[in-house]
């Protein structure tokens, strides 16, 4: 469950994030959607056409850049990247004793100005993966053959036929902290955005929900807190809505709890 589900929901929700922050990265993405023969072809599945297989996933080279820019910023599975020392050695001057748990460092290799120039590695540029890079210098899912399986039904979903979920001049809340303990907040970006959404950092696990054609629904669940939901945002297409409970499925959303001020 933790390899299926969790990395898919994860990766969605950093997805969605960053599209928040770069809408034109959306109306790429839209037009790149947009150009897909599936809209004019009367022989293709219903099915197909409503959710896109790998087959026509590969025909959306900027989607496959927007993906791999948000596992390069997001690396998923970064913590389950390690080997144990099957023999004492040395690497680099460093002696590493047998049994020793060795972990990759995804996050400094990911954001190596060296292998990630010339723009910024801090700055999400889904473009910087049109150039060949070192082999080693992308592992979101690690190397060799007991690499974790790239995400690509999150892909899919991401990349729907269907109209993008809008909400013109809607700020992006943007909310970090540790164990349940905010430790800083900006309340609003003053910027207009095409989504509504906060990013959320903390100990645990995040969980999405598909309520219906317009609403989605995203929360953080901490494991220090027994299973407490501390974070949750709401996509909504076409409107904003700051109710502190939400009309669907009787789901709360506290927004004062994250700073929400109409």
């Amino acid at each position: 469950m933790a390899a299926g589900y969790e990395t898919t929901s994860t990766a969605l929700a950093y997805a969605t994030y960053e599209l928040a922050r770069h809408p034109e990265v959306l109306q790429k993405l839209q037009a790149e959607i947009d150009q897909l023969p599936l809209d004019n072809d009367d022989r293709s599945d219903e099915k197909i056409k409503e959710c896109p297989d790998y087959d026509v996933v590969a025909q959306m080279p900027y989607m496959d850049m927007f993906v791999s820019e948000v596992l390069r910023m997001y690396p998923i599975g970064n913590m389950a990247i390690q080997r144990c020392a099957s023999e004492d050695t040395i690497v680099q001057g460093i002696k590493v004793e047998k049994g020793t748990l060795v972990h990759a460092d995804i996050y400094s290799i990911h954001y190596d100005r060296e292998l990630w120039g010339p723009e910024d590695p801090y700055v999400f540029f889904p473009e910087r993966h049109e150039t060949k890079r070192h082999p080693m210098a992308y592992l979101p899912f690690g190397a060799g053959p007991r690499q974790l399986w790239p995400i690509y039904n999150w892909t899919i979903f991401n990349g729907s036929l269907n109209e993008p979920y809008k909400n013109p001049g809607a700020p992006t809340h943007v909310i970090s902290g540790s164990a349940g303990c905010f430790s800083k907040h900006n309340p609003f970006l003053n910027q207009t955005q095409l989504y509504s959404a906060f990013r959320s950092d903390d100990y645990g696990y995040s969980r999405m929900k598909i309520i219906n054609s317009t609403h989605l629904y995203m929360e953080q669940v901490s494991d220090d807190q027994g299973g407490k939901i501390i974070d949750s945002f709401t996509l909504i297409r076409e409107k904003h809505e700051p109710y502190s409970y939400h009309k669907h499925k009787g789901i709360k959303i506290d927004y004062k709890s994250i700073g929400y001020h109409h």
